[in-house]
């Protein structure tokens, strides 16, 4: 549950990382006229690459459909990703506080703590503009 939405990311196209002959990770996208959402980035080994190799195939793929804008949103805990995806040239674009405890009532297994023990609160909302010329950073 994102924002109170429940998203099946199993039913959604996905992008796959592979790596000598294993699947390393994968990437879920939710399109719409003007662009996409990331609904699942997930690396087996954190750190290794595979989630800016698939970020960076997903905003090649946004250019090639004429994509403005991507976006997606991530729990308050999750440095690794916040640190990934800024380095990459997303931009925190809003803060949804409390928005976990709603999404919550709709899915009750999201854990209290999350990364480092940090609790699990708030949702960041981070957007990417796609120019057309190629990678901007």
């Amino acid at each position: 549950a994102v924002l109170g939405r429940l998203h099946r990311p199993a039913l959604l196209p996905c992008l796959v990382a592979w790596a000598k002959g294993e699947r390393v990770g994968a990437l879920s996208f939710c399109e719409d006229e003007r662009g996409a959402e990331v609904v699942l980035l997930a690396a087996d080994s954190p750190g290794r690459g595979a989630g800016g190799a698939l970020l960076g195939v997903f905003e090649e793929l946004g250019r090639r459909r004429g994509w403005e804008r991507l976006w997606l949103v991530v729990t308050n805990d999750n440095t690794p990703a916040l640190r990934l995806y800024q380095r990459r040239g997303w931009d925190v674009a809003a803060l949804h506080a409390g928005a976990v405890e709603r999404d919550r009532l709709l899915k009750p297994e999201i854990p209290l703590h999350g990364v480092d023990g940090i609790p699990v609160r708030h949702l960041l909302e981070l957007r990417r503009t796609l120019d057309a010329s190629g990678p901007e950073r």
